[in-house]
């Protein structure tokens, strides 16, 4: 039995979260195949390295967690909160800014906990996980 994640991506204009519907974000299973195709969905993979950075879910030795689960935010889009809907079997619902993924050093020597292998975070994670980043950067106002 594994975990999987549920994300979404928002952005703020006028003073409200906004769904982002737009199909920006590289699709995990076609990225690995040199295809260009696109989702709406971040991060839309089950990488319990990414789970342990993003809420310390499914914790992962050597990598480090950005923040607990935060629950959702109470301004959350309706189309966020509809979909959540208070699932028994969701857990670890939270939120992280597009700062708070930047501000973290990838370059950091992490040792992974059963294998004992070290290497910097940016090699743990791929260039599919720096594609999304790059996604949401390019999204963001200037």
């Amino acid at each position: 039995m594994g975990a999987d994640i549920h994300p979404h991506a928002e952005v703020r204009r006028d003073g409200t979260w906004h769904h982002v519907t737009d199909e920006i974000f590289p699709d995990i299973d076609n990225y690995l195949f040199g295809d260009d195709k696109r989702t709406a969905a971040p991060f839309d993979a089950r990488n319990y390295h990414m789970f342990t950075l993003f809420a310390g879910v499914r914790h992962v030795g050597g990598v480090p967690t950005i923040a607990e689960p935060r629950g959702l935010p109470a301004d959350v889009s309706p189309e966020v909160r509809a979909e959540h809907g208070g699932d028994l079997d969701w857990f670890g619902a939270s939120w992280l800014t597009l700062g708070e993924l930047l501000a973290v050093d990838y370059d950091q020597e992490r040792t992974a906990g059963g294998s004992g292998e070290t290497g910097p975070l940016r090699e743990w994670f791929g260039d599919w996980y720096f594609a999304q980043i790059e996604a949401f950067d390019t999204r963001r106002p200037r």
